[in-house]
């Protein structure tokens, strides 16, 4: 039966968030090294760990993998996957990999930043060393070792990343159209993408990001005073009204470019539901949340108690996110 349907139209969405989330925690810690059950509202789903494997399986069956988990008994466990046809060779071993070939390629195009995070792991965009940019020699050399060994047809990701990718806007920008030049030039497709505080945007970056189909991704952890106590400039100064006036001729003008903000969880900004809707009605085309477990730090990382709370907050988007695609079948608060 589906937990959902079972609550009434006052119910609000943050309750069924939260009883999801309760049954989720009982039921999600592994108890086989070989097989993990995940319910879902309508069936269940057996995870097979040899091979990452994921099948859906009849009521019947998740019953009887059920006794066989509380039991502990592996070598059933084993019988029961080879009666169910679900064995196979081990597919995951401690073989070392053939190096792969050279798809995607990020540079640290700017190892310096202008802002002062409070949990920042790149000790305030120098990674521990010297500030300084990269030279446009240097981005060139790299975007030919990412074609050298590439065929005709092949789609190829360039990254720019900082620090603050936006200090060296100069090198990026040359880098960006001598990748996509060389790229015409070999038939190879050559896709782009920047991670950026969203400070130092100029109205003409969206022009630019726009002409080569940038996938942007702005920094935000949260609305307003939450973004500003985790994300302020080196001298303490706010900066979410700055990235949120100098965002808005990218939104506006994205059709190849796709703009996305990125939240840093952290349990001074836990609102994500509402930090959704926000970000949502702006225009982004994709918002992702991604909890702080480790800091230099260590300020600001995510308890277990914390993070049993985002996935709390996460349910809730789910269910938002189904009111807003789905009207006729949307969960009333």
């Amino acid at each position: 039966m589906n937990p959902v349907a079972t609550h009434t139209s006052t119910n609000s969405l943050a309750t069924i968030a939260s009883e999801l989330a309760s049954r989720i925690q009982q039921r999600t810690p592994p108890r086989s090294p070989q097989i993990h059950l995940v319910p879902t509202a309508g069936n269940t789903q057996l995870f097979v760990a040899n091979g990452s494997r994921m099948y859906t399986v009849s009521d019947t069956i998740a019953d009887r993998f059920q006794q066989l988990l509380a039991t502990g008994d592996e070598a059933a466990i084993t019988t029961e996957l080879i009666a169910l046809g679900l064995d196979t060779p081990v597919l995951i071993n401690d073989t070392p990999l053939e190096s792969p070939k050279l798809y995607a390629l990020s540079l640290a195009i700017a190892q310096k930043c202008n802002m002062g995070c409070a949990y920042c792991y790149a000790d305030q965009g120098d990674f521990g060393g010297p500030t300084k940019n990269m030279s446009l020699d240097t981005a060139k050399q790299s975007v030919d070792l990412l074609l050298k060994d590439c065929t005709p047809g092949s789609k190829v990701q360039v990254t720019f990343l900082g620090g603050e990718p936006l200090i060296n806007r100069n090198a990026l920008r040359e880098a960006t159209a001598y990748a996509f030049e060389q790229g015409r030039q070999k038939g190879i497709q050559v896709n782009f993408s920047l991670t950026s505080n969203g400070t130092l945007l100029r109205a003409d970056d969206a022009g630019f990001f726009e002409q080569y189909g940038f996938a942007v991704t702005i920094s935000l952890d949260g609305i307003g005073e939450q973004h500003d106590r985790l994300r302020p400039m080196k001298g303490g100064a706010g900066t979410y009204a700055k990235i949120i006036e100098n965002i808005q001729p990218l939104l506006a003008l994205q059709r190849k470019m796709q703009v996305s903000a990125r939240v840093t969880v952290t349990p001074l900004n836990m609102d994500i539901a509402k930090t959704l809707q926000e970000f949502v009605d702006m225009g982004f085309h994709s918002v992702g949340f991604s909890p702080l477990l480790r800091s230099s730090n260590g300020k600001g990382e995510m308890s277990p108690e914390d993070l049993q709370q985002m996935l709390q907050g996460m349910i809730e988007c789910g269910l938002l996110l189904n009111n807003m695609l789905s009207p006729a079948n949307a969960f009333r608060s």
